[in-house]
């Protein structure tokens, strides 16, 4: 039954369908939504069913079970012979098409990284997703603790935070827990007076969250969630908005003498070289401020110590280290 060919012939009827509705409905919800809705998913969610009632098979699932049905009917039910050679070949070629997929799907991991021209960096920012980021600043001494002790919790694990719903977070060793709530994709934070404000919107002490609308371009859309650190003995010992726009965070002291750090920001990581951008140059269309190409010698430098040159230009990347570098923008 795995290997059904009218099983393949659903599932193609489906992929279809789910492409051409995430497609079309990026007009409307823009590339980041439809892209997670349709292509990123098992089960389309509740927000992108068609006509607000009917769900959709997510690419994943689908490509899960022609994964199947491929290696049933093309690779093990038939029969091998010196004509079917080329069949079994093109069957094997799907398979590594959607392994490839996959592996990217839940392993690959993306960001940005500014480098000015003369200058160097390692550090690459995610430049979709937020983080509540929790940073110990000071120990019960008073001394700042050996390392950067910083601890990220994903936008994931808290987007469904929304209209009184609340989360706990807690780690071993932090003398408090961390509730997340009143989560707005989109917000800024203004004085709780405000005739703009809604009544019904979060607000912690003199200050709320206004929401805007959604930008169809997740990269311009600035979160903002209101946290509470709550020590064992029922004490806050810090609340307040996390908001991106304010760019500002929220420190406390536990009973302890412990400090922490509570800020709403895009997720940092280090790389394990550093790019330094030695010549950047960008042609353009005549009359036009459009580019019409761009390119940049850099170096890279190993935490061993050997450094290469490299040239990238708008379809040529660097590859590195099992790492991907494009020139997206300047």
């Amino acid at each position: 039954m795995l290997a059904s060919f009218n099983i393949a012939i659903v599932v193609f009827g489906f992929m279809i369908i789910v492409t051409f509705t995430g497609s079309w409905l990026q007009k409307e919800y823009g590339l980041y939504d439809c892209q997670r809705w349709y292509f990123e998913s098992w089960i389309t969610p509740r927000e992108a069913w068609l006509w607000g009632w009917l769900p959709l098979p997510g690419m994943a699932l689908l490509l899960a079970v022609m994964f199947v049905n491929v290696l049933c009917g093309g690779i093990i039910r038939i029969r091998k012979s010196k004509r079917t050679i080329g069949v079994v070949i093109s069957h094997m070629s799907m398979m590594g098409f959607i392994i490839a997929g996959g592996v990217s799907l839940w392993y690959k991991t993306e960001g940005m990284m500014r480098v000015f021209e003369g200058g160097k960096n390692s550090i690459v920012a995610a430049h979709q997703d937020w983080v509540i980021e929790v940073r110990e600043l000071t120990n019960a001494a008073g001394e700042k603790p050996p390392g950067d002790q910083v601890f990220y919790f994903q936008e994931n694990l808290f987007r469904d935070c929304v209209k009184g719903r609340t989360r706990t977070f807690t780690r071993s060793g932090w003398p408090f827990e961390l509730k997340v709530g009143s989560y707005v994709r989109n917000a800024v934070v203004v004085p709780g007076e405000d005739p703009s404000v809604d009544h019904d919107a979060p607000q912690s002490g003199s200050y709320a969250l206004r929401e805007l609308e959604v930008a169809k371009q997740n990269e311009m859309n600035a979160a903002g969630v209101i946290v509470k650190a709550v020590e064992s003995s029922g004490t806050t010992a810090g609340e307040g908005i996390l908001a991106a726009a304010s760019m500002s965070p929220i420190v406390f002291q536990c009973a302890g003498g412990r400090r922490f750090s509570l800020d709403l920001t895009r997720e940092r990581w280090e790389v394990p070289f550093t790019i330094n951008l030695d010549d950047f140059r960008a042609t353009y269309y005549p009359g036009t401020k459009k580019a019409k190409e761009y390119e940049s010698d850099i170096r890279v430098l190993h935490a061993s110590g050997h450094e290469s040159k490299h040239h990238i230009s708008m379809n040529n990347p660097l590859r590195d280290a099992g790492y991907v570098a494009y020139q997206t923008s300047f």
